[in-house]
């Protein structure tokens, strides 16, 4: 998943810290950077039911 669905699912910093636990500034972080960490990936898909699907080949070359 990109930062950027996470955002546009969860609408703001705040819906996205109130509902998954994570600090709102690491949405930020996440949006400067350009990814999420795999971890955090599964996790929100987790919380989300599968509505954002983790993408666990993120920078690899296959």
């Amino acid at each position: 998943m990109k930062p950027e669905e996470v955002k546009k699912f969860y609408k703001t910093k705040y819906n996205f810290h109130k509902e998954t636990g994570i600090a709102a500034n690491t949405l930020g972080n996440w949006l400067k950077n350009g990814y999420i960490p795999e971890g955090q990936q599964c996790k929100i898909e987790r919380l989300t039911n599968g509505l954002l699907k983790a993408d666990l080949n993120h920078g690899t070359n296959i």
